[in-house]
Parts: C-alpha cells; structure tokens; sequence
C-alpha cells in the first residue's frame, strides 16, 4: 500500500507549521536581535579565554561568570567613557565649525593690513565672507553642518539618553554569552544537526568563519583602533581641536581602505602649516609640519607593519565585502555591525561556495 501523498502532506504540514513559528519567534525577538547577534559574536570571540579560565576552574559557572566580568571591563566601561568625552568634543567642534563657517574667516590672519591683502588667504578669506553674507547660503551652509554635528551629538547623548533600553540590552546580551560559554559544546552539538554539512563542508565553514573573524578582528577593528588612537594622540600632541573625535573618524575611515587616514590629518597638518605661513607663525608651522611627517611615518605606517604581523597567511574576506558588510551591519546592528556586517557576508558567500559545489557534484 503507497503511503506517499500522506507522507508528503505530513511533511508539508511540519513545514508550514515550522515557518509560521520561527516567523513568529523571530518577529519576538527582534527588538532585541543585534543584542542576541552580538552576544554570539562576542561569545565566539571570548571563547578561547574562557576555555583558558575554564581549564583553571574546572567549573563552568564560575569560568562564565568571570567572563562577564572581563566583558564588562574591556567593552562597557570604556564605551561610556569614550561617549562622555566624545559628546563634549562634539559640541567644541560644532562651535568651532560654526564660528568659521558664518564668520566667513578659516584662517586666523589680518586681512586688513596691507601687508596681507594681496595674499592668497586673504582672498580666501574675502570669498567666504561673501558666501557667509548670502542669507541663503548661509543658511545652507549653516543648516548642514548643523546636522552633521547634531548627528555625532545625537548618536553618542543617545546613549545616556534610552540607559532603561541599553540596559536591557546589555542584560540580554549578558544573559545569552553566558549560556552560550556554559553549553559550548551542546551548541555545536546542535548546529551540526541542524546544518547536516558534510564532514569536509563543516570543516571548511569552520575554517572560513575561524579566518574571517581573525581577519576581521585582527586585521581591520584592531588596526583600526590603533590606528585611531594613534591618530588621536598625533592630534593631540601637535594641538589640533577635538582629537578623540577626529581620531574616531580617522580609525572608521582605516576600515576603507581606499580612502584611508589621510583623508583627515593631511588637510588638518596643511591647513596649520598654511595658516603658520600667513601669519609668520614658528609655532604653527612646527605644529603643521610636525602634524604631516607624524602622519606620514607613523599612522600610515600602522597598516603595513601590523597587518602582516597579526593575519599573516591567513586568509583574508574581500574588500568590497568589508566594505558593504560595515555599512549594512551599522545601520542595521549597531556598532557591532562592524563585525556582525563583514562576517555575515563572508558567510553567505561561503554558503553559495558550496551550494556551486554540490550543484556540480
């Protein structure tokens, strides 16, 4: 006797009442997905120092909770002290910003004397001061940097501003590394099941998301950071306005390779060696040249030294995929888009890999 359309109707049943449920599980947890993405990320990424912890302990609570404890100290704590600090400078440089842009002056210089009237800086100064006597263009002008600066101010107050959200987004985030540290190898456990990869695919997944998180990590966040706090101090050092902001934006920027750090300290140290020049400023002149040569020789430098020292020959994700993976994973996920962005990309592309593999086989 054929059993077949029952069997078939019996699996179309499962099937249909399968996805009506994750539609609805996912639709519950998405206030809360980029917390839950990022805690798995996080927990991946911690995971070898939690087994270090674990091998000492032996206890799998007690290794969980140090862990926690460690996460909160290297990403929580810093996080809101650099908020702080960058909600400050980004009021400084709206300030600073507005002043020569509706002033109509960018360059300290007396453009009344007739020493300097025939100067290039003055006629400069001059057409600027036209544009900034224009209502309407000033108004544009005004209007856009406006946003932009409400833009950095928003993002980083915003988060003093919803703490009964973050914080239960954090306490989620925290609640799910902590079972995902304790039940580590239940989880692989379960994945194999439901992935039912072939032994050389999983290995190959496995690889590709081992490289593609170290490379990320290791080869683009890191750097990045370095090089942002590099730059900062450079900025610092020479007495450039606002230079953690600057150094955020310098440290984003690295993750593009194709636009880079210099987009941002080599107008900062011309426009002081210009400004140093017009004035007959020593000061500024060493500040503005100084600025060049340390960004030359050692912001710049950071990518090519440490790159090959922290990936080596591991394998590296494309850049276009970098690239779309940050901007998607942003917008979508937060700052952990970052990480998320890149690595859901490269997975995907993994994925399709081997689809072309068993479609030919």
């Amino acid at each position: 006797m054929s059993t077949g359309p029952s069997t078939n109707y019996t699996k179309a049943v499962y099937i249909a009442i399968f996805l009506v449920l994750a539609s609805l599980s996912l639709y519950v947890i998405f206030p809360f997905l980029s917390s839950i993405v990022g805690a798995f990320v996080l927990a991946y990424l911690f995971y070898p120092l939690y087994r270090k912890i674990w091998e000492k302990t032996r206890r799998k609570t007690l290794s969980a909770l140090i862990m926690l404890a460690i996460v909160l100290l290297i990403i929580i704590v810093p996080s809101a002290f650099i908020t702080n600090l960058l909600a400050k400078e980004a009021i400084t440089l709206y300030v600073e910003a507005k002043q020569k842009f509706v002033g109509g002056s960018f360059f300290d210089i007396n453009c009344e004397s007739e020493l300097y009237q025939k100067n290039p800086i003055c006629k400069f100064n001059k057409y600027t001061q036209n544009i900034a006597r224009d209502p309407q263009l000033s108004f544009y002008l005004e209007s856009g940097l406006g946003k932009v600066t409400q833009f950095i101010f928003d993002k980083t107050t915003g988060f003093f501003l919803s703490l009964p959200k973050l914080m239960l987004s954090l306490f989620i985030s925290l609640f799910v590394m902590y079972y995902l540290w304790k039940d580590w190898d239940r989880v692989l456990k379960k994945l194999h099941k439901i992935l039912h990869l072939r032994k050389h695919h999983e290995v190959l997944v496995y690889q590709k998301v081992k490289d593609m998180a170290y490379a990320i990590i290791y080869g683009n966040l890191i750097i990045a950071l370095f090089q942002g706090a590099v730059g900062a101090l450079g900025f610092y050092l020479f007495g450039i306005s606002s230079p953690l902001t600057w150094g955020i934006v310098m440290g984003f920027l690295s993750l593009l390779h194709f636009i880079g750090t210099p987009l941002i300290w080599v107008p900062a140290s011309l426009g002081t060696l210009i400004e140093g020049l017009v004035q007959s400023n020593n000061n500024l002149i060493f500040r503005g040249v100084g600025l060049f040569l340390y960004g030359l020789i050692v912001i710049s430098s950071i990518d090519n030294f440490l790159r090959p020292k922290l990936i080596g020959s591991r394998a590296d994700i494309h850049p276009t995929l970098v690239i779309l993976g940050i901007f998607g994973g942003v917008a979508v996920f937060g700052f952990m888009g970052i990480i998320i962005g890149p690595l859901i990309l490269g997975m995907t592309n993994v994925f399709i890999d081997i689809y072309e593999e068993e479609v030919k086989s």
